[in-house]
């Protein structure tokens, strides 16, 4: 998969999900493939109206329902398959990150290169765990082992 996709808006949310989450999201069509961009818990007094304004300021419109019909590339940082768009460019060459405008707003923000390295470190303390608790579990196995075919 490639790390920087064209892509069409195909609509876009801004409001109160289903399950009363204050949100925005841009639905991105890759070719037939979409993939929802954002999906922030936002908040009605600022960081909400902040983001509403760059994404509007990106693209040089004043309401994000312009935004719909639109090609930009939605770009990825490891090029995987399900993995989060991580920001959005515009045909103009400007761009809106996740990372960057979560920075604004929060101490501490982990890059994606930081979340994955974490994500796949735990991966692997866990995959250690079963292994050794396999190579247990297949040392006594015979012990535990009832032949009803034999009783």
């Amino acid at each position: 998969m490639e790390k920087k996709v064209l892509a069409k808006i195909q609509d876009v949310f801004y409001g109160i999900e289903d399950r009363g989450i204050f949100t925005c999201y841009i639905r991105l069509n890759m070719g037939g493939v979409t993939q929802s961009f954002g999906s922030l818990f936002l908040d009605k007094e600022n960081k909400g109206p902040d983001y509403y304004r760059s994404l509007c300021s990106l693209f040089a419109v004043r309401e994000l329902k312009e935004l719909v019909g639109k090609q930009c590339f939605a770009l990825y940082c490891f090029g995987n398959n399900n993995e989060t768009i991580e920001g959005i460019e515009t045909m103009g060459g400007f761009r809106f990150t996740l990372t960057k405008f979560s920075r604004k707003y929060y101490k501490d923000v982990k890059t994606p290169l930081e979340k994955r390295e974490e994500h796949l470190r735990t991966e692997i303390d866990q995959l250690q765990d079963r292994i050794k608790s396999n190579r247990s579990a297949l040392k006594n196995l015979k012990k535990t082992y009832t032949d009803w075919e034999k009783k």
